[in-house]
């Protein structure tokens, strides 16, 4: 049984308590399997409007992905570095991949900032509509696909083509 402001509504063994906004904060109870799809008494069925802390969440995750992507490569280049020069040293490996480094910290800069701007955005967002959505989803997109133009940026020498898609992606 969920209770909101709306009314309580049961849902098989998901119970929540009251709260104060549209989203139920569920538990579980024992009365049975819950129900594939919740219906009020009428019968009707009911739609869950999606949340803005839930998009936020997910915005969140897949930036802490791109961020992840971008060091990746890196790894890799410092692995390579290591079984072709046995004898280096880290500044060595700092010296030789200082582009791949920059770009790196570049990107990392660019989407820090980027993310920030985005939850001072959606500070005042109490609900969300499909165009806000499908906007945080472009928005997301761009910013998961940095880091193959940050990579293209460090192995292609800022060839015209490459910087005109990093910044394209920005």
């Amino acid at each position: 049984r969920i209770v909101t402001n709306r009314g309580s509504r049961t849902f098989g063994r998901i119970t929540s308590a009251p709260c104060s906004s549209w989203r139920p904060r569920a538990s579980v109870d024992e009365t049975g399997p819950p129900s594939r799809t919740p219906r009020v008494a009428s019968g009707a069925v009911t739609r869950i409007k999606p949340s803005v802390d839930r998009l936020l969440y997910f915005t969140d995750a897949m930036v802490a992905i791109a961020a992840t992507l971008l060091v990746l490569p890196l790894v890799d280049e410092a692995s390579a570095f290591r079984v072709e020069h046995p004898d280096a040293t880290a500044a060595g490996f700092l010296t030789q991949e200082w582009a791949s480094l920059l770009a790196f910290g570049i990107s990392f800069a660019v989407i820090a900032r980027l993310w920030v701007t985005h939850h001072r955005l959606f500070t005042p967002v109490r609900e969300l509509d499909g165009t806000l959505v499908t906007l945080d989803m472009l928005w997301a997109f761009t910013l998961v696909f940095l880091p193959l133009p940050t990579q293209m940026t460090a192995l292609y020498d800022n060839a015209p083509s490459t910087v005109a898609l990093y910044i394209g992606t920005m």
